[in-house]
């Protein structure tokens, strides 16, 4: 719908002559702000043409030519006004002007103390969890490590450049973590303990919450009710643990907010700047995740339909080709980011590694890992067939978010401005969803809890619109207290799942006990936690005799955790240096005094696919075992160490791939 719905009740009753008193309040603000504008545009143009005319006047004295002064009809009568009561007149308005700034200026103050004050506070939240479950439990998500351990790489080791940060996973994480880990030498912790990844997250977890609370705003919810919603989103598992635990999801969801806020901007306003934005906001979602391609595509056809009828309803006459290129003026605008994102990291990747989407190609990349997890998945969905798929993922889906599709329902009956802004919030957040959920009824993804999280989102983001300024919702006041409680459910349902592991929420409750054991300061077993068991490798390590530079050849898809862990990386030759694949195919000639593996090793670990019986074989040719931490029924793995038979020449420091150097 495209209005609101009128408030029922018989003429000349309570009901209906409160609204129409909201009607007449609502056309006497407009009528305030469209005289301040005129009032602004005349006192400007008063400016302009008396700067004009000082310097035309100047131009004549230079000329020495004498300009007649015209005088105005309307000034030549007796009745004209004094030059002192129009110069009254003009600092009256100036005055007013300047007040209607202060008052804009102390609007937009207030507006950002809520936002900002619930930022703040939940990014402290989320740090303090973070760190709880990475230095107090030594748990944190493997990919997390992973992302501390390349912003670590891009400043320090053995060969840092910028293209180490890899070209599997979005950028923007990453990246975001490069100013923590040049403080390594300061606080090892940053990386070892993978703080760096923790501290990301926490802070766009608080953008995220803030940007919730000025989407409420932007809707006309009250207050209580935005900070309701946000409390109960703060609260969800899949944000509370995802805000602290180092993972893209939050950093990724700020990006859809902010692209979400700008496109509905647009949509009501028309403002070409506000296009601008969410085209650049959505570009940075696509370099935090992939699946925002999803979120591209949906939002293009949405704006070609927006432009579209918007050309049609302009002026009486308009043609075939006025709509199409007013629809392809703002396509362009919206998708030139997007698109310079895609094209841009696709061209970096095939410049630097020969793969243009090594995401998908790649035997480090995630089509790998799920092929090679094929059978683990199978025994964690049950029903391995596409039907089985679709039902593990919508009982995630219902779990998570059990009240998306009557909260939807109802702000599409509210119609108007809910209807248009919970469309936008579908749009943009929905539309990954079913991308995932595609994927997961292919069996092309991990069956994971989080992978369901824009449900979460998308709920109170369209609560939040539903529940904003309309009178068919005013005149009912159980409307929005009912849209606060439907967000209840989720949360409970959810903390139930996250505790009894299930639904593929095992690596979340490994989270939770791990938190639950630093804050009441439980003893941790350090040998169970995979985070400690790489710092001790790494210690360790640091201590061997003959522990150069280039001494320790490994590779980092499976050993990360220890590289980040490592006080001196430059020790580690891995698969970021330049000179890696040579230093595989024949380690003794360039030096290398040992090997690292991991067991089990990930699928694209090039140490294990070269040499794929060095583990269980004691006199190998290449190295002999020297050292193994962990234990082999471990789910966490083990890690092995071994000493290079025959070395030649020292261990290069710095990259070569001419051996014998």
């Amino acid at each position: 719908m495209l209005s609101d719905r009128p408030t029922l009740g018989p003429p000349g009753g309570p009901a209906h002559l409160a609204g129409l008193l909201r009607e007449l309040e609502d056309r006497v603000a407009r009528l305030d702000r469209a005289t301040a504008s005129l009032v602004a545009a005349e006192l400007r143009a008063d400016q302009v043409v008396g700067a004009v005319s000082t310097e035309l006047r100047h131009v004549a004295d230079a000329g020495s030519v004498e300009v007649p002064v015209m005088v105005p009809p309307a000034a030549r009568n007796a009745r004209a006004l004094h030059p002192a009561v129009v110069e009254a007149e003009h600092i009256v308005r100036a005055r007013a002007l300047e007040l209607a700034a202060q008052q804009r200026r102390a609007d937009r103050w207030a507006a950002a103390v809520e936002p900002g004050a619930v930022g703040l506070l939940g990014s402290l939240v989320a740090f303090a969890g973070g760190l709880a479950m990475s230095m107090g439990a030594g748990r944190l998500p493997g990919d997390a490590i992973s992302r501390a351990a390349a912003a670590q790489t891009m400043v320090a080791g053995r060969d840092p450049h910028p293209e180490a940060i890899g070209f599997i996973w979005g950028p923007f994480p990453t990246l975001f973590e490069v100013p923590f880990a040049l403080f390594r030498h300061l606080w090892l912790g940053w990386t070892s303990s993978a703080v760096a990844a923790t501290a990301v997250s926490a802070i766009c977890f608080g953008l995220l919450l803030a940007q919730v609370v000025r989407w409420g705003r932007d809707g006309g919810a009250p207050r209580w009710m935005r900070l309701s919603g946000v409390v109960l989103l703060a609260a969800h598992p899949l944000l509370l643990l995802y805000g602290g635990n180092g993972m893209s999801e939050c950093c990724w969801m700020l990006f859809l907010v902010v692209g979400v806020r700008s496109l509905t901007k647009w949509w009501e306003h028309d403002d070409v700047v506000a296009l601008v934005m969410a085209g650049c906001a959505f570009g940075a979602a696509y370099l935090t995740r992939y699946e925002t391609v999803a979120t591209v595509a949906a939002v293009a056809l949405l704006v070609v339909v927006v432009s579209w009828r918007r050309a049609s309803g302009a002026s009486a006459v308009v043609t075939w080709k006025d709509r199409s290129w007013a629809a392809g003026v703002d396509l362009a605008v919206v998708l030139f980011p997007p698109a310079a994102a895609f094209l841009g990291w696709a061209f970096a990747s095939w410049v630097v590694i020969g793969e243009p989407f090594a995401q998908f190609t790649s035997q480090y990349g995630n089509s790998a890992l799920v092929a090679a997890s094929a059978q683990g998945n199978a025994d964690l969905v049950g029903d391995g067939s596409a039907a089985g798929r679709l039902w593990f993922f919508a009982r995630q889906a219902v779990v998570a978010a059990p009240a998306l599709v009557p909260v939807v329902g109802l702000a599409l009956w509210v119609g108007g401005r809910a209807a248009r802004r919970t469309a936008a919030a579908v749009v943009v957040v929905g539309t990954p969803v079913v991308l995932q959920c595609l994927f997961a009824v292919r069996g092309q993804t991990f069956p994971w809890f989080r992978y369901v999280v824009p449900t979460v989102l998308l709920t109170v983001l369209v609560a939040l619109a539903a529940g904003g300024t309309s009178s068919w919702v005013a005149a009912r006041r159980w409307v929005r207290p009912l849209l606060v409680a439907a967000l209840v459910p989720g949360v409970a349902l959810s903390w139930t799942v996250v505790a009894g592991r299930q639904l593929g929420a095992t690596e979340d409750g490994r989270l939770v006990d791990g938190f639950v054991a630093a804050v009441r300061g439980t003893q941790v077993v350090r040998s169970e936690s995979p985070l400690w068991r790489a710092q001790a490798v790494a210690q360790d390590i640091n201590r061997l005799g003959g522990a150069t530079a280039g001494a320790v050849l490994t590779d980092t898809s499976s050993t990360d955790a220890v590289l980040a862990a490592s006080p001196r990386p430059e020790l580690f030759v891995v698969p970021a240096d330049r000179d890696f694949l040579s230093v595989v195919a024949d380690p003794a000639v360039f030096g290398v005094r040992y090997v690292l593996l991991r067991g089990p090793a990930t699928p694209g670990d090039a140490v294990v696919r070269a040499y794929p019986d060095l583990w269980d074989r004691a006199d190998h040719p290449l190295a002999r075992p020297i050292r193994t931490w962990g234990r082999a029924e471990d789910p966490a793995g083990q890690f092995r160490l071994f000493a290079v038979r025959s070395p030649r020449g020292a261990p290069r420091p710095t990259p070569t791939e001419e051996p014998g150097q």
